[in-house]
């Protein structure tokens, strides 16, 4: 038996092979979503990692900086009156200093109200003789840098200075927010040398160690290095030590 099927006069629905456009617009939108949030996130971590590079280039200048204080404060002298032990090691310091001795070998000044920094001048001893040494930050409020005063004759006292075309004066670091010494003497450390309370009795002498805390500015943000301390090995002695005798 044969089943006749009635043939339909409406026409057949062709098949979709496409989007409509709400969808198209739909996906673009997600697109665009996702792609913000790549780009976001790309550019926060280059943020962090300019930062990061930044702030290293910055500590490691620092660490310079502290190293040449290092250098200089560990080599920090003060005359002794034993003219033997002095021509033993070739250091005839009569031959660039007067016989007069000097007033200060060492002088640090805490900061002010109007300077929070500290700023210290000392004789340091090297293989060309006894030289003035300093460090102190300028009053340059765009860029406060830290300066280093070198002068290879060391002939007055160091509270007055030496003047004269062999002074140099050389940048170590650039945006310095602070510098601050503090210096050992008897078991406590002062904010200044030679300590008020003790002035007399600590002149012609140099602290027992210095402690040195340098801080930066780095785009709004306060770096502080880590503190440094030195030992001096002449710390402590005046012009009244003596050596002992082998």
């Amino acid at each position: 038996m044969m089943i006749l099927k009635k043939k339909s006069n409406s026409p057949s629905r062709p098949s979709v092979n496409g989007f409509s456009l709400a969808e198209v617009m739909i996906a673009m939108s997600l697109l665009s979503i996702v792609a913000t949030m790549c780009f976001s996130i790309l550019h926060f971590a280059f943020a962090i990692w300019n930062t990061s590079k930044s702030q290293q280039s910055v500590l490691q200048q620092g660490e310079m900086a502290l190293k040449q204080i290092y250098h200089d404060l560990k080599s920090a002298y003060v005359r002794q009156n034993v003219e033997r032990w002095m021509k033993a090691d070739s250091l005839k310091l009569d031959q660039r200093s007067p016989k007069s001795p000097r007033k200060n070998y060492f002088l640090g000044m805490s900061g002010t109200a109007e300077k929070s920094s500290s700023a210290f001048h000392f004789i340091r001893l090297g293989h060309r003789g006894p030289a003035e040494i300093g460090y102190w930050i300028d009053n340059d409020r765009s860029n406060p840098r830290l300066l280093r005063r070198y002068n290879p004759v060391a002939r007055g006292d160091i509270e007055q200075g030496e003047e004269g075309d062999m002074e140099t004066h050389t940048t170590l670091l650039d945006n310095v927010d602070s510098l601050v010494a503090r210096y050992l003497f008897e078991g406590i450390w002062y904010p200044d040398w030679p300590p008020k309370k003790y002035k007399d009795k600590c002149k012609n002498s140099l602290p027992e160690a210095v402690e040195i805390t340098l801080s930066v500015l780095q785009q709004g943000e306060v770096l502080t290095l880590p503190v440094l301390w030195i030992h001096l090995p002449l710390g402590g002695k005046n012009d009244d030590f003596e050596v002992p005798k082998k």
